[in-house]
């Protein structure tokens, strides 16, 4: 499968390309677009859904483009596992990260 380079992107386009290259889930797609069009971050949960559905479309992407919602989210973050958290850690920021792996992991 060709890998897509999104690097120069922002998050909507990104969400656009994952649109086309994944039918099964566009519906979850376009609420993701929705949520960041209206919040401008994603929640955890969002967000680590996306970042399967990213990495099984081989969509490359900077990960600090994205943002993520965290306050008021905690028990989002109980809901994932480690593997799900790590991979979340570099779309966090630093300040973000460090809590997150002193709490969770």
């Amino acid at each position: 499968m060709e890998k897509y380079i999104m690097q120069n992107r922002g998050p909507i386009e990104v969400l656009r390309m994952l649109w086309r290259f994944d039918p099964k889930h566009r519906q979850e797609i376009e609420d993701a677009a929705k949520q960041w069009k209206s919040k401008g971050s994603f929640d955890p949960k969002t967000m680590a859904s996306l970042i399967l559905r990213l990495k099984a479309s081989r969509i490359d992407h900077k990960p600090r483009q994205f943002k993520v919602r965290l306050r008021g989210n905690a028990e989002q973050l109980d809901e994932l596992n480690d593997k799900q958290i790590v991979r979340m850690l570099p779309y966090l920021r630093s300040d973000q990260a460090q809590s997150v792996t002193m709490r969770y992991l």
